[in-house]
């Protein structure tokens, strides 16, 4: 069986993976740094600059401290860093390539950074620093034109070009680009607005001409008219031309600082942006793949797990993949001017695979029948349980096991079906039969009727599972079916469907009570309106309990004895929903057969209207050899809160756990706490670390929740002076003197 790991979802949890590292001081940085940001394990800042010759330099910073740090280079493994690097330097060839920065933690690769870069066959520059406009010097010419020889010979695939002007309201500024055969482009065209200067790249590839953006060096198509594919095919070498005309020469100026020209043999493109991969929402063992283009290509190759399924045409935008199963990588690969842009892929599962392996165990002495079953992969989203045909529970995608209790003798048929997107595998099956063996097993009685809203027998009987009770379910208070177990659970249900206690079962109840068997009854009219049987003379209950209505929709929780519900506060389900519940209203006795101790654990809010609060819960200490009885005139079922927190507290009331104890802040559970502690609690947090063992030790500052915080209260406490965390504290072991809904095993170092 999994660990509960206090997410919330119901079933076995998930276990987590112990990864043993050493300790390090930047994880002692990192718990007051990851209080007020947003904690990543990705590298940040990527930035990827050409250098002289082939080279890229990489730099980024590290937000933690990794175990090493990959580079790939289109795809393919390039170096490997140490996990402190925030450089490297990469040799590339022409064209255009994807770069990725890929941190290692405890052998697990984190969210890789990308970008792309893109080498030409051929860089000329020139900087002629020209002044342009003649507020200045009435004598500069205008338009001002400078000239840039390319010497090598090549057949364009595609150009680009960089241009680098100072000058204010750079909407006055018109700039053409010319070829050595006279062909004309028009880069931009008196629309870039009132801001100041030109420092952009124009592309084909880049995004769509918007004069706001004129300044932010930025990769922008040219306004036109005409585009850079104009040149395409013709040769590279000559006299190209940049003319820029002042449309208002005589009020400003400025200067061309510089201008380049770039050459690539073969088409580049920018990769394809935000793929995106989601079931399609009539088939759903087909993909459907959605895209944004930068710009037009060539054609879209598309891959599926490495295969060529289909080439598009470039500017196609969605593709609806064929039929497939199981995990599933699609890449687009566009193409432009013949030469192969990097891909871009994404991961999908499609036609889910069903769970292997299936077992289903009886416990021995119980009715729980433990489910086990592999997962061929861990990429399911949720894994639903269906008991008799319905869904009775809803696990984590890679939880691997349940359990689930049945009535004796019975035989059921236990599914498991993994669910994944929009869709879900066929079910793996199990039927079994559950024994009548209840020596140490809590004995369920499953009496009141089942037409109700609130299945009070199934929330209790799983609630006890989950805190760790073994249960055995029976249809009816019959010695013959009980026998002798470690307690009674009676659920009597409400009206109109409730069992009423006949003589009979009312003395066999007396009976186990005297015995030493705990007993808990719940019932909405055992107290108030039915007839007494000889279980009122042991049940803690004062006769003068009466018949209730329907003003019970919310408790309060109190302290008795064992009972520990302070704290507890939840709203409540009628199982007849808005009709009358004829919930009992309860007092304690101090005249019952088994001594003077009983006292009240449930009270009314007040929520429903009633003018004075009144018990709804007793419970009763009796003397020994006498087992404990609790009572309560409401239904498991319809309780608001945690209801695994409750039974497990129910448990302990009823003596069947040991009360369980902690030292707050000992979050690794070695009976000190020390530095140790904060350490092992970040590991848990950010690097897939092992959970506590007790998540009421890990809730330092014991506000219900375990996170950063109680870390950063932790090492407060023990480097700069703060108070010490609260009761039990970090001395002793004690039990929490609030009420949430964390736990621990009963054992404290």
């Amino acid at each position: 069986m999994g660990t509960d790991t206090g997410t919330g979802m119901t079933g076995s949890g998930t276990t987590r993976v112990t990864r043993q590292r050493p300790w390090r001081i930047a994880l002692l940085l990192v718990a007051l740094w990851a209080f007020s940001s947003d904690v990543t394990a990705q590298v940040l800042d990527l930035a990827c600059d050409i250098t002289a010759g082939s080279d890229i330099d990489l730099t980024w910073t590290n937000p933690l401290t990794y175990d090493s740090i990959d580079i790939s280079l289109d795809g393919a493994p390039a170096t490997t860093v140490p996990g402190t690097a925030t450089s490297a330097v990469i040799p590339i060839g022409t064209g255009i390539h994807e770069l990725c920065v890929i941190a290692i933690i405890g052998g697990v690769p984190q969210p890789a950074a990308c970008c792309a870069v893109a080498l030409p066959d051929v860089s000329v520059v020139t900087a002629p620093g020209l002044v342009i406009g003649q507020a200045a010097d009435p004598t500069n010419p205008n338009p001002v034109n400078s000239d840039l020889v390319v010497t090598n010979s090549l057949a364009i695939g595609d150009l680009q070009v960089r241009v680098e002007i100072a000058h204010v309201f750079r909407g006055d500024l018109e700039v053409r680009l010319t070829s050595p055969t006279g062909v004309t482009l028009t880069l931009a065209n008196n629309d870039g607005g009132a801001e100041d200067d030109i420092r952009t790249t124009f592309a084909d590839a880049g995004a769509p001409y918007d004069g706001a953006e004129l300044a932010d060096e930025s990769w922008l198509m040219p306004e036109g008219p005409g585009t850079l594919a104009d040149f395409a095919g013709a040769d590279s070498a000559g006299t190209w031309s940049l003319s820029i005309d002042d449309t208002f020469a005589d009020l400003d100026d400025g200067v061309l600082e510089e201008w380049e020209l770039l050459v690539f043999a073969g088409g580049v493109a920018l990769p394809i942006e935000v793929l995106g991969c989601v079931m399609s929402p009539s088939e759903p063992d087909r993909a459907l793949l959605t895209w944004v283009n930068p710009s037009p290509y060539d054609s879209i190759e598309v891959e599926i797990d490495g295969a060529i399924v289909a080439t598009l045409p470039g500017d196609a935008t969605t593709f609806l993949a064929p039929p497939q199963a199981g995990l599933t990588t699609f890449c687009l690969r566009p193409a432009l001017g013949g030469s192969a842009v990097p891909v871009t892929c994404c991961s999908l599962v499609v036609g889910v695979p069903p769970i292997v392996d299936l077992t289903c165990t009886v416990i021995a002495g119980s009715g729980v029948v433990e489910v086990e079953w592999t997962n061929p992969a861990t990429y399911y989203d949720s894994i639903e349980i269906e008991v008799g045909g319905m869904v009775v529970e809803t696990l984590f995608g890679d939880d691997v096991s349940t359990a689930w209790p049945i009535a004796a003798l019975e035989t059921v048929s236990i599914c498991v079906r993994p669910v994944a997107g929009a869709a879900a595998a066929s079910p793996s099956c199990c039927t079994t039969t559950a024994p009548t063996d209840t020596t140490d097993a809590s004995v369920v009685v499953a009496a009141e009727l089942i037409d109700g809203f609130v299945d009070s027998t199934t929330s209790l009987t799983t609630a006890l599972v989950a805190a760790g009770e073994t249960v055995v379910v029976v249809g009816e208070i019959d010695p013959t079916s009980i026998g002798t177990p470690r307690a009674i659970w009676v659920m009597l249900g409400t009206f109109p469907q409730n069992h009423t206690l006949t003589a009979a079962e009312g003395q066999l109840l007396f009976d186990w009570i005297n015995a030493g068997i705990p007993v808990y009854v719940e019932g909405g009219d055992v107290w108030g309106f039915d007839d007494p049987t000889a279980f009122a003379l042991v049940d803690g209950v004062a006769a003068d309990a009466t018949d209730g209505d329907d003003t019970f929709q919310g408790m309060i929780g109190l302290d008795y004895g064992d009972a520990r519900f302070a704290g507890l506060v939840s709203g409540y389900g009628n199982d007849a929903g808005s009709g009358n519940d004829w919930i009992d209203q309860l007092s304690a006795s101090t005249s019952d057969d088994l001594g003077p101790n009983a006292g009240e654990v449930w009270i009314d809010d007040g929520s429903g209207g009633s003018v004075d609060a009144y018990a709804t819960g007793i419970f009763y200490e009796t003397s020994d050899p006498a087992g404990p009885v609790l009572c309560q005139s409401w239904e498991f079922g319809g309780y608001g809160g945690d209801a695994t927190d409750l039974a497990a507290r129910y448990r302990v009331a009823l003596g069947l756990a040991a009360t369980p104890t902690f030292r707050r802040g000992d979050t690794n559970s070695d009976g000190a706490v020390d530095v140790a502690d904060a350490v092992f609690l970040l590991d848990a947090l950010f690097t897939l670390g092992m959970f506590p063992t007790c998540p009421d030790a890990a809730d330092v500052n014991d506000d219900g929740a375990i996170d950063v915080s109680d870390a950063v209260y932790e090492l407060s406490y023990l480097f700069s002076g703060a108070a010490a965390p609260p009761a039990p504290g970090v001395d002793n072991c004690g039990v929490d003197p609030t009420a949430d809904a964390l736990r621990c095993p009963p054992a404290c170092l």
